[in-house]
């Protein structure tokens, strides 16, 4: 029993060490040259899950596996939403499911009051609590950064969209015209939310069409690069598509010795870094929040 647990837990230092490695060396690649090369997120899942199959052969805790695995295909899931929403680029979905083999299971070295939850789960809600915050951030910097060209934009969209706004904030009148003042005091939050969401969208498509679209010679291209509108070569038309530039669509635009003009996401490997470690090291930043509150 105590060989069993000490190779267990030797395992998880392993698997904990090894994803915060992978994922500090991915982050720097992803805010150097926005991609998380495929070498890291393949090596990721190979590494944890050999980790996982070893241990558990030694041990005769075959539940470390499984766990693992349930881990993967959970986040695999996941992570193909985002992907196909185009929330997430290749490169982060791909990361994202090594990260679920590698947290499939509770750390047995954390103590037992950080780890509340599934540790998989904690670190999924950090990790939408942190990009959150993050994504929020990072779109005021771009905005700031490029100010004239977002004040078009956003005077252009609020402009399209003042019809559907008044409807929206007409709706929301309604329903503070039938709901008591005890109910309103409690929906105060969900009123506000509803209130700032159209302004919310304005500000989020603003800095999209402004400020993260960039005009690229085809020698700089990448696989997954994500095109901002069709592209017409001859009798051929590359498509908007979730997985972005193929190989073959690349070949073709260099061949055209076209520029095009390319999508580009923010960098979110970063916000996988520091959920990571606020789990490991704190736990679940909703639990904790809670706890002040109450």
């Amino acid at each position: 029993m105590i060989r069993s647990m000490g190779i267990t837990t030797l395992g998880d230092y392993i698997i904990i060490t090894i994803a915060l490695i992978w994922l500090i060396v991915a982050a720097v690649s992803d805010i150097k040259k926005r991609e998380v090369p495929n070498w890291l997120s393949f090596s990721l899942i190979a590494i944890i899950l050999g980790i996982r199959v070893l241990a558990s052969i030694l041990s005769w805790q075959f539940s470390y596996l499984l766990y693992g695995l349930a881990g993967l295909i959970l986040v695999y899931a996941i992570s193909n939403v985002f992907y196909y929403t185009r929330m997430f680029g290749g490169g982060d979905a791909k990361l994202l499911i090594g990260l679920g083999a590698a947290f499939g299971t509770n750390p047995t070295f954390m103590p037992l009051g950080i780890v509340e939850l599934p540790f998989i789960i904690n670190f999924l809600l950090n990790t939408l609590l942190v990009g959150a915050f993050y994504g929020v951030i990072y779109s005021i910097a771009l905005a700031l950064k490029n100010r004239k060209a977002f004040t078009i934009e956003f005077r252009n969209i609020a402009k399209g969209t003042e019809r559907i706004r008044v409807i929206f904030l007409v709706f929301i009148g309604i329903f503070l015209l039938i709901i008591t003042k005890a109910q309103l005091y409690s929906l105060l939050p969900l009123i506000f939310i509803l209130i700032i969401f159209p302004y919310l969208y304005i500000f989020i498509k603003s800095v999209e069409d402004a400020c993260m679209l960039k005009l690229l010679p085809s020698s700089k291209l990448t696989e997954g690069d994500w095109i901002a509108e069709e592209i017409k070569i001859g009798n051929r038309v590359i498509k908007m598509t979730a997985e972005g530039l193929t190989p073959k669509d690349i070949l073709l635009i260099k061949k055209a010795k076209k520029k095009i003009l390319i999508k580009q996401g923010i960098p979110f490997v970063p916000v996988f870094l520091i959920a990571a470690l606020i789990s490991v090291f704190a736990g679940n930043v909703f639990i904790m929040l809670a706890e002040l509150l109450v």
